[in-house]
């Protein structure tokens, strides 16, 4: 067994125990469970074991173990022997054995498990909190499980009473992978929304669902029904994180421009996903990656098909991403409504720089539908947007935004009209998984304005 000391700063390891302590275990047990993992942390633990670890959804594998655990070999979801990672987040008057030695349980010390070695604790007192134990691909140790995980976000929303999803929708998913050897792993998620104001807590619409392998250092390809490369762009770089409010020209929910159709669901402004679609994602290289996805709507009522990609950059506190995807029918039920041979092409660009004290949004979105057999019949919509985000003290956040754009409504010679909206929105942090918040946000275009406020709370588990 190989001993590392110092691999985490003292700062970092109470950030994990800060975050862990609602999964902290009050009898004898063992919890598993995951939490988001920075780039600087990746960086450490693969310097210091000197392995490849991936973190799939840059997610690191945590377990508390209350007790001592019996002697056992740690084995992957495939029940192969493998070497495993772990790294002790707390102190302990126990020991850690195998079967030439006793190894002190102390915060801050890693240790490396070499495959088939059968290793125990002895004399623990109190819960212990650590990283892993994990294979050298990053994913937990031990048979394959599945993450549960949602929203409950509920509210009072102006002129409506008591609704839910105001600043995110209600959701309920499961996830879960299993290592497959050879630095592959397959994995799914399944994701309904929920609708927690209602008699029917959920009509098990689909959000997600989808099945698929990922290679190590390479990339991964998934089947099912998935979010498309807009929608994936738009996720980060969004500066409301996708709240169901005015004022957002990025991602407006509802309005006249908004439909849904057999293939996907779609904002005014882009289609937010794709049923019966292929993807396929690279790993992250020196900050770059790509993606892509190919869809066919298998109804024949619509014969729609829809292709897309991306390209993303992360790096020194910058995001930047860009994205394109279009959609082409040819019988009736075409986007915005324009009907059959209808061509409706999206694109988007968007970027993020955190500068420590407060993190900052530009974005722009164009959409155009376009008739096939006449292409001066069209409908079209563009936007930009900035916005600011920072936390005003260690509970409270707050963000704004200003956008503007234009639209074309479907037929010859129309009019084009523009439109403006301001979005403020604040954040009291209860814990790291419970916030109260409010919202404020407002449209104006040459025709019509409209505004809105919600105040409510969301949890997430």
């Amino acid at each position: 067994m190989k001993i590392i000391n110092n691999i985490l700063s003292e700062a970092e390891i109470q950030t994990l125990v800060r975050q862990s302590l609602d999964y902290k275990p009050s009898t004898p047990s063992t919890c598993k469970f995951q939490l988001p993992i920075s780039d600087e942390m990746k960086s450490k633990l693969r310097t210091a074991f000197n392995a490849a670890f991936v973190f799939e959804n840059d997610m690191l594998c945590m377990r508390w173990i209350k007790g001592d655990t019996p002697p056992h070999i740690d084995k992957n979801s495939a029940n192969e022997s493998r070497d495993t990672y772990i790294v002790y987040l707390s102190d302990d008057k126990g020991t850690l054995h195998d079967e030439s030695n006793a190894y002190p349980i102390a915060k801050g010390v890693g240790y490396v498990i070499e495959r088939d070695t059968l290793h125990w604790t002895e004399n623990s007192s109190e819960p212990k909190l650590l990283i892993g134990p994990m294979t050298k691909e990053g994913l937990s140790a031990g048979p394959a499980c599945v993450t549960v995980y949602g929203i409950l976000d509920m509210g009072y929303f102006e002129g409506s009473g008591v609704t839910q999803g105001n600043e995110s929708a209600s959701r309920l998913g499961f996830r879960g992978s299993e290592d497959l050897g050879g630095g592959v792993s397959a994995f799914f998620t399944l994701e309904t929304g929920l609708t927690p104001q209602s008699n029917t807590l959920s009509q098990w619409n689909n959000r997600q669902s989808f099945v698929g392998l990922k290679q190590n250092g390479l990339g991964q390809t998934a089947i099912g029904t998935q979010y498309t490369p807009i929608h994936l762009a738009v996720t980060p770089t969004d500066v409301g994180g996708l709240n169901n409010m005015r004022g957002n020209v990025i991602y407006p929910i509802g309005g006249s421009t908004a439909t849904t159709q057999n293939l996907n669901d779609t904002t005014g402004a882009y289609t937010t996903r794709y049923a019966n679609s292929v993807s396929l994602q690279s790993d992250s290289f020196a900050g770059f990656s790509v993606g892509g996805i190919f869809a066919v709507d298998n109804k024949t009522a619509n014969d729609t098909t829809a292709w897309g990609g991306n390209v993303n950059y992360t790096g020194n506190g910058f995001q930047a991403t860009s994205a394109y995807q279009t959609a082409k029918n040819t019988t009736a039920g075409g986007a915005f409504g324009l009907g059959q041979n209808s061509k409706d092409d999206q694109w988007y660009a968007g970027a993020t720089y955190d500068c420590g004290i407060l993190k900052a949004y530009v974005n722009y979105v164009n959409r155009k539908a376009t008739s096939i057999s006449n292409p001066n019949e069209y409908t079209s919509r563009s936007a930009e947007q900035i916005g600011v985000r920072s936390f005003i003290s260690p509970a409270i956040e707050g963000w704004a935004s200003y956008g503007m754009g234009r639209s074309t409504p479907f037929g010859i010679s129309e009019p084009t009209a523009n439109f403006s909206g301001y979005q403020l929105g604040s954040n009291y942090w209860l814990s790291k998984r419970t916030n109260l918040y409010g919202i404020f946000g407002s449209t104006e275009s040459t025709t019509a304005s409209a505004n809105n406020y919600s105040v409510g709370v969301r949890h997430s588990f």
